[in-house]
């Protein structure tokens, strides 16, 4: 609606028109209302459907996170109190790995195995990204590629992580294994014996180190308790155990295992070496832990 005043015309009212007041008119003339181009409005009905597309898929992608979280810190914690702290675990007096309880952790071994080729997939499109930067003359098309391929991953890295540790978890109530006890073997077997490289996982310089910070000097404690427990003086345990209190960094019987260690694990080298998985060496030690009253830590 548009609003007009308009003067009338003295000759049609007879009026002086010098003389006569200046007498106005409101005239309402409807307008009709304004004509946007169909695009603009198809436009606006396409980003408000990708915008709620978007937000119901981040609703949906946290929530099975978050609830794959749950499931992990509930089974740990199942665990725990099943076979004992993940952080008190105690050798046996010979300080070998008794053939029985390496057979149960190779068989949690198997039982991720076939998460194995997707963990290295997806790990290895971030490590690119960093291996490719960090070259002396850097393709930058193809450093952007690469890092476009790895954000694309990055909403779903949550789910295909929880369902690693969540297999992992359930292999070890089915074998009747700590993390304690898995993590000794894990250390002992494939880092020191089969020499495996210790990755990380996404190799970001940003992320938590699960090895240095918590399985290194858990490591340490359990020598510890193996050398209180027998009175070791000296020898490989106690030379060991100074190095890693020196370096908290380094890994854990890096010159060389005890020979009562090598003799346990020899007979299962390859059935070690079959059930291998480098890429997740950090998520394979990882404990997902509650952190206040919805927040969860890893490490």
């Amino acid at each position: 609606m548009r609003i007009d005043l308009v003067q009338p015309d003295p000759a049609t009212v007879g009026w002086n028109s010098r003389r006569a007041p200046r007498v106005y008119a409101v005239m309402a003339t409807p307008v009709p209302p304004a004509r946007h181009p169909g695009w603009l409005k198809i436009g606006g009905t396409g980003c408000a459907a990708v915008l709620g597309f978007v937000v119901v898929a981040v609703a949906a992608i946290l929530t099975v996170t978050f609830r794959g979280y749950q499931r992990e810190a509930a089974a740990l914690g199942d665990i725990d109190a099943r076979f004992g702290a993940h952080d008190s675990y105690r050798l046996p007096s010979d300080g070998a790995v008794p053939a029985d309880r390496l057979a149960r952790f190779i068989a949690v071994r198997r039982a991720l195995m076939p998460r194995c080729a997707e963990i290295t997939e997806w790990t290895g499109a971030f490590r690119s990204v960093g291996t490719a930067a960090a070259s002396d003359a850097p393709d930058v098309a193809r450093v952007f590629r690469q890092a476009g391929d790895a954000i694309t991953r990055v909403p779903r890295l949550g789910i295909i992580f929880g369902a690693y540790l969540n297999d992992r978890n359930q292999a070890l109530l089915g074998q009747g294994m700590g993390i304690g006890e898995y993590s000794w073997c894990y250390v002992v077997g494939y880092l020191a014996f089969l020499r495996q490289p210790p990755m990380r996982l996404l190799a970001a310089s940003s992320q938590a180190k699960v090895l240095d910070d918590r399985v290194y000097p858990e490591t340490a404690n359990v020598i510890a308790r193996h050398i209180e427990a027998t009175g070791l003086t000296g020898g490989p345990w106690v030379e060991e155990l100074a190095r890693l209190r020196a370096n908290r960094a380094r890994v854990p019987f890096a010159d060389g295992l005890p020979p009562e260690l090598v003799r346990s694990l020899e007979p299962s080298r390859a059935a070690l070496a079959a059930a291998a998985c480098p890429a997740a060496t950090e998520l394979d030690l990882t404990i997902t832990v509650r952190r206040g009253v919805i927040g969860y830590d890893h490490r």
